[in-house]
């Protein structure tokens, strides 16, 4: 059974997440209205558990981006989220890459 309703776009740039005061660098691999998947690159995975909160950064096009997560899943060094409450500033920005990417 497929879980996701949204497509996915594959896109890449670097990315950080903040979990109990921890910082671990990423690379994001691809993003979808609801969430992204981000591969950690550095740092101590053990801080992250699946349902936990973690706060995202990232910089596209000279655009900044952050916002809180929820953890889906953890699979190796893969690390899916889902954007919790995002603004309409925030929202916009995701499907502005989107589209950029889509194409």
């Amino acid at each position: 059974m497929e879980r996701r309703r949204h497509a996915r776009v594959n896109f890449s740039c670097e990315m950080a997440l903040m979990v109990e005061g921890e910082y671990l660098s990423c690379q994001a691999r691809n993003v979808a209205v609801k969430g992204v998947l981000t591969r950690v690159q550095c740092g101590d995975m053990s801080v992250l558990q699946e349902s936990a909160t973690v706060a995202c950064w990232l910089e596209y096009n000279g655009q900044n981006f952050e916002a809180n997560c929820k953890v889906i899943r953890i699979v190796g060094k893969d690390v899916a989220l889902m954007f919790l409450d995002l603004n309409v500033d925030q929202a916009d920005f995701i499907k502005e890459l989107i589209t950029e990417n889509s194409e």
